[in-house]
């Protein structure tokens, strides 16, 4: 996931979907400018700067990174999409 049209970042929560389940599942989520918790049950992630300042940030850094599997046979394929549940997508920047 990057960034585009922010300088400053607090926290970032949200909801991500994989529109065709059975080509792939999110697994997880790997540590890029950002470290968020990620809930494989619900497929929502969360960050929150504990120390209270906010983090600098510009355009097309990668915050993080899914962890995908593909589930799929050859020539499938799906999207994956932001979603406002059961999570929405939120921000304090």
């Amino acid at each position: 996931m990057t960034i585009h049209n922010v300088d400053n970042l607090i926290s970032l929560a949200g909801t991500i979907n994989v529109v065709n389940d059975d080509v792939a599942v999110i697994t997880g989520v790997t540590s890029g400018l950002i470290a968020p918790q990620f809930n494989t049950a619900n497929n929502t992630f969360s960050y929150f700067n504990n120390g209270g300042s906010s983090l600098n940030v510009s355009d097309d850094q990668v915050l993080f990174y899914l962890n995908v599997l593909l589930t799929g046979t050859q020539g499938q394929s799906t999207l994956l999409e932001f979603v406002n549940t059961p999570l929405p997508i939120e921000g304090l920047v």
